[in-house]
């Protein structure tokens, strides 16, 4: 889901169907086995607090997980791209870009010099998603990448442009056919 504001356009890391899955399943897995309860003569004894232990733990847990989703956005505008997450922000002007990687699963931007950062340093050196290269990770702890797996499925419609009318730099003119 994209929103414009004022020159500004962010994207999130899931569609919003997505987004939903989680709370959904739990919810109506939950309320199945509630009704199935409620129905049940004699439920044993320790099966209603099993089950108000563990569904008001998964009912946390997909709560979390749909606003965790939804507050982390990559913002972009004519000047700069930023990447807001829980606990962190990172952005850099377009020219700083020095190239993309495109690799699929650890997509990102290295960057010519270290970007504008609120991160606390515990977080520095351990970066939300796994899998990324050695490569990727110092670079990350130096301020010097950006990830962008979580955006990729988006690449084709809409950030993939959004890329090579801000940094053409980045791409060959057979890249940018194929992307735009």
């Amino acid at each position: 889901m994209n929103t414009s504001n004022k020159g500004f356009i962010s994207y999130h890391p899931v569609s919003p169907l997505r987004r939903w899955i989680t709370p959904v399943i739990v919810i109506g897995l939950f309320s199945l086995v509630g009704i199935a309860l409620y129905f049940d003569k004699e439920p044993p004894d320790g099966l209603l607090k099993f089950y108000g232990i563990f569904g008001g733990f998964g009912l946390i847990l997909s709560l979390a997980t749909y606003w965790i989703a939804g507050y982390t956005k990559l913002i972009t505008s004519e000047k700069d791209i930023t990447l807001r997450q829980i606990g962190s922000t990172l952005s850099t002007g377009w020219d700083n870009i020095e190239r993309i990687e495109l690799t699929r699963g650890i997509e990102g931007l290295f960057l010519r010099k270290p970007c504008t950062r609120n991160i606390p340093k515990f977080i520095r050196y351990f970066p939300f998603g796994a899998g990324l290269t050695y490569e990727q990770l110092e670079a990350y702890s130096e301020g010097r990448f950006i990830p962008l797996s979580p955006f990729m499925w988006r690449w084709k419609d809409a950030i993939g442009e959004i890329f090579c009318n801000n940094a053409p730099q980045l791409f060959d003119i057979e890249e940018r056919d194929y992307i735009a």
